[in-house]
């Protein structure tokens, strides 16, 4: 159901004027592409008995997680051109990495691969039916994205913390979102350039300088290796960024002869000249009514 805003009503030359004035420069919109996997999430699971546990700093030998921490991932393409790649919305705990060289396997000696503190959302349909995605460019400088809905259990994928399980095999983590929301902003130093072959704004292998969001929902799991897991967890996590294990620890993931560090590209159109104009006009309504009704003077 769809939350109602009531409020005093006022003029509607004014209304449509502050409405516009206060838009976002970039429009919100379905189209964008995000890899990003240097950033950390902290938080807690809520288990099906009401038990409420934190992420706590997780051990692998000599290596250990940020503090209260797991690295992140989030990987989101939706109404994306060629070069960005087909749909998806693969939001997770970064595993994957390693800094154990000569290279023997994807998450071999990270500290974040494991049950304790884990989640994996994932889809991939084309179109991305049943999930909500928007976001973009605010200002070139600035951006935002949201992922709503599904259930993040394409390739039986979706999974999350057993809490307060200490470890077990990742069966134990198995289930469906029964809800998810991702919220985040992502601010750059420098403005996004625009890549002429797609038309589309990029920070293409920039960090950004600050991330905040959030990501929370309800999951249920359906684990067939621990039916004691069973029940709807819920999850509420903030994220924060730049930074992470395997940024401070030099890791790689792939296969060994091709490492790859963490991933920062962004990239969504920005809005047509029309939708200036409508910004413009907003600021000419506000205007006008500002006229006349004038501020009182001062005392």
């Amino acid at each position: 159901m769809r939350a109602v805003r009531v409020g005093r009503l006022i003029p509607t030359s004014l209304a449509v004027g502050a409405a516009l004035v206060a838009a976002p420069v970039s429009a919100a919109s379905s189209k964008l592409a995000v890899s990003f996997d240097n950033f950390t999430y902290s938080g807690t699971v809520t288990d099906p008995l009401g038990g409420t546990h934190a992420i706590e700093t997780a051990f692998n030998g000599p290596h250990s997680t940020r503090p209260d921490a797991r690295d992140g991932r989030v990987s989101v393409r939706s109404g994306a051109l060629g070069k960005y790649g087909a749909d998806q919305a693969l939001i997770s705990t970064a595993w994957y990495f390693t800094n154990i060289l000569p290279f023997v396997t994807n998450g071999w000696g990270n500290p974040n691969n494991t049950n304790n503190g884990f989640f994996q959302y994932f889809e991939n349909a084309a179109g991305l039916p049943g999930v909500t995605v928007t976001g973009g460019w605010v200002g070139l400088s600035t951006f935002q994205l949201t992922v709503s809905g599904g259930t993040g259990d394409a390739a039986n994928a979706a999974r999350l913390w057993n809490a307060p399980a200490a470890g077990g095999p990742s069966g134990d983590t198995a289930g469906v979102f029964q809800s998810f929301t991702l919220s985040l902003v992502a601010s750059f130093a420098t403005p996004a350039v625009l890549n002429p072959v797609t038309g589309w704004y990029e920070q293409w292998n920039v960090m950004p300088t600050s991330l905040t969001g959030t990501i929370s929902g309800t999951f249920l799991n359906d684990s067939a290796t621990n039916p004691g897991a069973n029940g709807l967890y819920s999850f509420a996590f903030a994220l924060s960024g730049p930074g992470s294990w395997a940024a401070d620890v030099g890791a790689v993931w792939g296969s060994g002869t091709e490492p790859r560090f963490p991933v920062s590209r962004w990239a969504a159109p920005v809005p047509e000249p029309a939708a200036w104009a409508l910004l413009i006009l907003g600021f000419g309504l506000l205007g006008g009514v500002l006229r006349r009704h004038p501020r009182p003077a001062s005392a």
